[in-house]
Parts: C-alpha cells; structure tokens; sequence
C-alpha cells in the first residue's frame, strides 16, 4: 500500500427526542450503486473538500487553517438530509477518529467522528439520491433491525451514550 493515497471523511449523528422524550437518531440507506457499502445503512457524511478549509490564518511560514471539519460536516449534513446545524453544536466524538482501507486496497480513509443534538427531529430532504435513498429516525432499541455500514452502528450508540452524560434530562 502505497502512503501517498488517503481520504479524509468527517461522520455525524444526528440527535433529537422524540416526542415521548426518548433519544433518537437519523439514519441513511446507501444506494444499490455506491460503491462501499451499497444498501447499508449509514449516517450523513463524506470528504473534506477544499473549500471547507477556510481563510488560511497568516503564520510565521506555514499556512494554518481553522475549522475546516466544522464545515464539512455542516456541508455534508445539510447536502445530504437539508438539516441545518450549527458548529458551537457539533461535538467531536470522545473515540474522536479511525482509519480503514477502502474496497481498492490501496486509500487510506481517516474518519473524523461528531455528533450534534437537535432540539426536535427536523424535516429530512434527502439531497443526493444517488448516494442515499431513504432515511428513518430511530432509538437505540430499534438499531438492531439495520445493517450498517462498518462501525457506524457502534458509534450511534456511542455519541447516544455521550450525549445522555452532556444533557442529563435525556434518555435512551
């Protein structure tokens, strides 16, 4: 495997209550025709892009931007389902980050983990049909009924559990 070929993906679950009051997430199924992972179930994310970047913060010698995963998990959010969410309500996974190899063999994929809770479940527009095709909010109970794509499962249950320590009115 060559070093010079990765990818770099931010990931975020989506939270809110339902309205018996009780955690619960948005899920994705993937299209028949994405190439990792067709059919599964998943969460909204994707690549960095450039332009999530930002201004480049003048240094001494070395170009140095701030906030780019903000903005592409804010991007990749909004793309994929039109939920709008802010960056003071994104929180980085305590787990915070993990790599895999893709399907090719050869790209490295460095995942970089959030979750943001909403106040209620908001109106869900898929926005790229050929990367997703459905969606469903669920609780932890029900995650069980879905194949999902790596370790996306895992951490739903993870930033569920995280989130519950942050707002202590919250149950799962």
């Amino acid at each position: 495997m060559s070093d010079d070929k990765y990818v770099v993906v931010v990931t975020c679950v989506v939270l809110c209550r339902n309205i018996d009051g009780q955690l619960q997430t948005l899920i994705l199924k993937r299209s028949d025709e994405e190439a990792e992972g067709p059919g599964l179930w998943t969460i909204p994310g994707g690549k960095i892009k450039r332009s999530d970047w930002g201004e480049e913060i003048p240094t001494a010698n070395t170009p140095v931007f701030e906030c780019g995963l903000d903005r592409a998990t804010i991007r990749e959010v909004r793309g994929e389902t039109g939920v709008e969410i802010s960056a003071n309500k994104i929180i980085t996974m305590q787990n915070k980050a993990l790599a895999f190899i893709r399907k090719d063999g050869k790209t490295l994929t460095l995942v970089h983990r959030f979750w943001a809770l909403c106040e209620q479940a908001p109106q869900i527009v898929l926005g790229c049909k050929d990367e997703v095709n459905d969606h469903k909010w669920v609780t932890q109970g029900e995650l069980p009924q879905f194949e999902f794509i790596g370790n996306v499962g895992e951490d739903i249950v993870v930033a569920m559990k995280e989130c519950t320590m942050r707002n202590p009115g919250l149950h799962i």
